[in-house]
């Protein structure tokens, strides 16, 4: 039987030929504006065929449909909408429009691209087989390119031929066998790896092999897996592999999905190892564009950058080097130098290789944020993925905070300002008076919404969707009429300030547009913002999980799992929630409570002095680095206030908000110091207690204050609400479960190789009651309860009966 190729002109068109060349300016509401332009240029041909005799008929937007059999016996069935078809007497002219917005000196429109007029040929040949009894000589192809900045209009007639479009359907042809051959040859390459890929090692530790069986079974039976399992087991090369294997085998790919650019360092070194062992695997790191481009985003659009893409669908044509094609894991650096050499946006070259690569490593951000989301996860037809969440408790206040937005009234209130100024230069254009008005609506609704709230106060405000919808598309049609209306380029600030005021009411509209029980309206009137917070982003994310085979999510701390299967939105199709228990080798590891301590919100400074002896008299014990974690920046300076008496035994490092990449780095490199006792104050789920390693001497101790709950606000009270009208446990999934997540996270740093060793100690009177015991990890609790002697005498037995160093 022939093969049938179903193919759009458009997209035959897209793989025939480079991208169109035309360099347009982008604009709000460019194809309502350029269907509008379409239309105007409809009824004046419109009035001609009424007007002259020769014109008999001109009907727009006609479906035109045809096949064309190839030499090898591949049927191509082409389909395709002409803008305007006429009759004029014995001919028949095809129109192809084209809108524009360029300024005229950056435009050679006497050079018809290609890719135009291609398609309009396309168009004559399936109008020439529906119309056998029409001679091709009398199929006229006719371009109009439409200028929107100046309303210049040119028309062009571009000659074609029956034999050469039948050359370009070979040619199509070719290109169609190609692919296949490409795909066929890489899913076989693929299948063979799978079927050889196995576990790398001589054993597993305790709890590998149910985490590898669990992920087989599960995606083998076409389901998802929630894994809950302690730091230390190794569970990330535990997941990557069955799931990699079943991928493979299926000729698929798999995405890595990360919460931070730190967390794809481990990823590597496991592709690395496979790659060691001879599996021939090609990796790659998804970097942002901020990674790739020193212009982004200021300089990041059509007429400032050289390597700005005309179509971002570019990606899927590009023909990488071969340098891309071999095993190995590509970098940053790569994409950027690659994009140097080609003339070619780095982050196009990226796309590109993602749609190649075996394995994909990126952030959440390429999977669950509209703006960010790569090409492949926005369809659901003919996905072949399988998507793995690391750290998966992180997901869901990244996805929550994606669909959040703060409307900033500085923001707002810019845009009219440069443009006041600038509107002298503007006086014969009505369009910017109007945009001035619009723009002073904008501010004078959020003031009015600001103006109903006590003084510097953060309060629920009512928002009508209606009126920010309205002054969201006036300001779009607005601002567009502006820039088409100005003789030459606005000024660049006032234009990038209009853009950023028009994308904000974009961003803050479609917020409004969801569903409304699932948020919280606030004004701050003290910080001059609107603030939409998402509640329960699960809808969000179950609809992408629809977008993949299988997923697998996995961290330390998703306790309690049936918690976190709800809030990530799982359950569409069949759920495996696997719980692999931990364990403690005694002569490693030692979890005690130093109790006595109250570290309540209302009794910490009073406690702030027992605390800092506690640890004092804790690191007194042994040499080494030492996490002293607090649960706020403000607790830790009031512990910190003891330890002005620095004992030479000892040295002490204190992390500030909003460290830099280097001060971060260096804090660390002195934290693993050997042979040195070194106390670092920390804050609980900050850098230092989730994303770092501290192998050996570098962490031989986590001093965790109190639960680490987060402090009261106005927000997470209305979290607190929602869960308990949804029947759930609002307290633990505002407050509780937060802060235990971040006391087991801080403790995670503690054992991150086979021969580390060291003591965990909770400090609080609450760690050994319920409900925060009861949330702590089983052996945890184990340890903790293990022996009733003082948590002094515990340290010092520990430290005696190990061989890792010296007693003080």
């Amino acid at each position: 039987m022939n093969e049938l190729i179903s193919i759009s002109v458009g997209e035959a068109v897209n793989l025939l030929t480079p991208e169109h060349g035309l360099k347009s300016l982008r604009l709000p509401y460019r194809e309502l504006i350029g269907q509008q332009a379409h239309f105007d240029f409809y009824k004046k041909r419109k009035k001609l065929t009424n007007s002259q005799n020769k014109v008999h008929s001109c009907t727009p937007e006609v479906t035109i449909r045809g096949k064309y059999h190839s030499q090898n016996g591949t049927i191509i069935q082409l389909k395709g909408r002409i803008d305007i078809l006429e009759q004029q007497e014995d001919n028949y002219c095809i129109f192809e429009f084209k809108s524009i917005f360029c300024y005229p000196e950056n435009i050679e429109t006497d050079i018809i691209p290609p890719r135009i007029s291609l398609q309009i040929k396309l168009y004559a040949y399936l109008f020439h087989i529906g119309t056998p009894n029409v001679n091709p000589e009398n199929i006229i192809c006719k371009i109009v390119l439409y200028n929107l900045a100046d309303q210049n209009e040119q028309t062009k007639t571009i000659p074609w031929s029956v034999s050469e479009m039948e050359a370009k359907l070979e040619d199509l042809v070719k290109i169609h066998e190609k692919q296949k051959i490409i795909k066929l040859e890489q899913k076989k390459r693929r299948v063979l790896i799978g079927k050889n890929l196995s576990w790398l090692f001589q054993n597993y530790r305790s709890g590998q092999d149910d985490i590898i069986e669990a992920v087989a079974q599960t995606f083998k039976d076409d389901g998802d897996i929630l894994i809950n399992a302690p730091t230390g087991i190794g569970k990330t090369m535990a997941i990557l592999l069955p799931a990699l294997k079943h991928s493979l085998k299926s000729g698929g790919q798999l995405f890595y999905a990360t919460a931070k650019g730190g967390g794809r360092n481990p990823i590597v070194e496991s592709l690395k190892m496979m790659l060691s062992k001879g599996l021939p695997i090609i990796g790659m790191i998804m970097p942002s564009q901020s990674e790739l481009c020193d212009k982004y985003p200021e300089n990041c659009n059509t007429l400032d950058c050289d390597l700005y893409p005309e179509s971002w669908d570019l990606s899927n044509k590009i023909d990488l080097p071969d340098s891309f094609k071999k095993t190995g894991v590509l970098l940053t650096s790569d994409f950027r130098n690659i994009g140097k050499k080609m003339k070619i946006c780095p982050a196009i070259i990226a796309r590109a290789a993602s749609l190649k690569a075996d394995i994909v490593i990126g952030d959440y951000n390429f999977i669950f944020s509209p703006y960010a989301r790569l090409h492949q996860f926005n369809d659901l037809k003919d996905s072949n993925w399988t998507l793995l969440i690391d750290e998966a408790h992180n997901l869901i206040d990244r996805v929550r905070e994606e669909f959040s937005f703060i409307l900033q009234y500085d923001i707002l209130n810019k845009a009219p300002q440069l443009l006041k100024q600038e509107l002298w230069l503007h006086v014969d254009n009505p369009a910017a008076v109007k945009l001035a008005e619009a723009l002073n609506s904008v501010t004078a609704s959020f003031t009015r919404v600001i103006e109903e709230l006590p003084y510097e106060s953060v309060a629920e405000v009512e928002l009508e969707q209606v009126e920010w919808d309205s002054h969201e598309k006036r300001i779009g049609m607005l601002l567009a009429k502006f820039l088409i209306s100005s003789p030459t380029r606005v000024d660049r600030d006032l234009e990038k300030s209009l853009w950023k005021t028009y994308i904000t009411l974009k961003s803050f509209s479609e917020i409004l547009q969801r569903d409304q029980d699932k948020y919280l309206y606030l004004g701050d009137s003290s910080n001059n913002v609107i603030n939409l917070c998402c509640l329960d982003p699960a809808g969000e994310m179950r609809e992408m999980y629809s977008r993949f085979n299988n997923i697998a999510a996995f961290s330390g701390t998703l306790t309690p799992l049936d918690y976190h299967a709800m809030a990530m939105g799982f359950g569409e199709k069949a759920l495996v929630k696997l719980e692999v228990p931990g364990w403690i080798d005694e002569n490693n590891c030692l979890i005690t409570v130093a109790s006595g301590v109250d570290t309540r919100y209302n009794n910490r400074s009073t406690e702030a002095s027992a605390i800092a002896k506690i640890i004092r008299d804790c690191i007194k014990c042994h040499t080494g680095g030492y996490l002293a974690v607090m649960p706020s920046f403000e607790f830790l300076e009031k512990v910190y206030d003891h330890f002005t008496d620095i004992d030479d035994h000892y040295e002490i490092l204190v992390q500030k908000q909003r460290m830099s990449y280097d001060d971060r780095i260096q804090f660390t490199r002195l934290l693993k110091r050997k042979n040195k006792t070194t106390l670092a104050f920390v804050v609980a789920g900050g850098q230092f207690t989730e994303a770092e390693d501290y192998p050996g001497d570098g962490c031989v101790g986590v001093l965790i204050t109190s639960p680490c709950l987060p402090p009261p606000d106005i927000i997470r009270n209305a979290t607190l609400m929602y869960w308990d009208r949804q029947g759930e446990n609002g307290q633990g999934i505002a407050y509780l479960y937060t802060g235990v997540r971040r006391v087991i996270q801080a403790g995670g740093r503690l054992l991150r190789r086979t021969d580390d060793r060291g003591i965990i100690l909770l400090i609080g009177n609450r760690f050994l009651e319920q409900p925060v015991l009861g949330l702590l990890p089983q052996h945890w609790q184990e340890s903790i309860m293990r022996d009733p002697t003082d948590w002094q005498t515990r340290i010092a037995d520990f430290w005696l009966n190990t061989d890792m160093g010296t007693i003080k």
